[in-house]
């Protein structure tokens, strides 16, 4: 079952990565002031994070997924 994260909006952290319910990849950047839900994200766009100051709701999340810029363990850029 997926976790709602409307639900579970405290857990969530800057640079926390995402598929939102429209199928781009997010990444949590910062809470919107004044607001108690609202998260300011970068988009992974066209091989790269771009910040547009895009907001998203916390219900728009849909999983938590892996940044495609972190190298992976098998990568040769991957830290030793």
């Amino acid at each position: 079952m997926r976790q709602d994260w409307f639900e579970h909006r405290d857990e969530l952290e800057p640079d926390m990565v995402f598929r939102h319910r429209d199928g781009s990849l997010v990444m949590l950047d910062r809470p919107v002031p004044g607001d108690g839900t609202q998260w300011y994200v970068a988009e992974f766009w066209n091989g790269s994070w771009a910040w547009m100051d895009t907001i998203v709701e916390p219900g728009d999340l849909l999983e938590p997924a892996e940044d495609p810029k972190e190298p992976t363990p098998a990568s040769p850029m991957a830290p030793r």
